[in-house]
C-alpha cells in the first residue's frame, strides 16, 4: 500500500484530472496553486504556461477561497493542464460557470481535441455533451449501455441527444 496515494496523485496530474472541489488550494494564490501543481508534476515551477494563466491573470493575487464556484472550476481545469496531458478528464466541468464561461470551456475543449488530445467529459447536462462532444456513452448502474458518435446515436431515434437519452432510459426502466 506504500506509495499508493503518491502514485494515484501522479496519475491524476499526468492524466489532467482537475481535483474538484479545490478545497486543498483555497488558501493559496493562483500562482502558488500553479507552482504547487507544477512541482507535483515535476515541471519547472518557475515556468508556468502563459496560456493557462492568461484568462485568470487579472485575479492572480486573489485568494482561491474568495472565488466563486465557476472561478474555482476554471482554476482546477487550468491546474490540470499545467502537466500538458494527452488525456484530460473533466467531471461536470460546466457546473458553476456562467454562459460566457461555458462557451469559453467549449472552445477550450475543441482546441484541446484539435491538438490531438483526448478529453473525457462526464456530465448530467446532456445538452452540453451534445454541443461539446463528438461521441457519447451512457452508463447505467455501472454498465455501459450505449456508446458511439452522437450522430450515430441520434440515428437510433430522437431529435436531440437528450430526447434519445430519455427514450433509451425509459426503455431500460420498462424492462427492469
Amino acid at each position: 500500500m506504500f506509495g499508493y496515494i503518491e502514485r494515484f496523485a501522479a496519475v491524476l496530474v499526468a492524466a489532467g484530472f482537475p481535483p474538484m472541489p479545490a478545497r486543498v488550494f483555497v488558501a493559496l494564490l493562483i500562482t502558488d496553486s500553479g507552482r504547487l501543481t507544477a512541482a507535483l508534476s515535476k515541471l519547472a515551477s518557475g515556468q508556468p504556461r502563459e496560456r493557462i494563466y492568461e484568462r485568470l491573470a487579472d485575479r492572480a493575487g486573489d485568494r482561491v477561497g474568495a472565488y466563486s464556484q465557476g472561478m474555482r472550476q476554471r482554476l482546477g481545469i487550468a491546474r490540470c493542464l499545467l502537466a500538458d496531458p494527452q488525456l484530460i478528464i473533466l467531471d461536470e466541468p460546466m457546473n458553476g460557470l456562467d454562459p460566457g464561461g461555458i462557451l469559453e470551456l467549449r472552445r477550450l475543449i475543441a482546441d484541446l481535441v484539435a491538438e490531438g488530445r483526448t478529453v473525457f467529459v462526464s456530465s448530467h447536462l446532456i445538452d452540453e455533451i451534445e454541443k461539446t462532444c463528438h461521441a457519447a456513452a451512457v452508463i447505467d448502474r455501472g454498465r455501459l449501455i450505449a456508446q458511439g458518435p452522437i450522430a450515430a446515436l441520434l440515428g437510433d431515434g430522437g431529435s436531440s441527444l437528450e430526447d434519445w437519452f430519455l427514450t433509451l432510459t425509459s426503455r431500460i426502466r420498462a424492462r427492469s
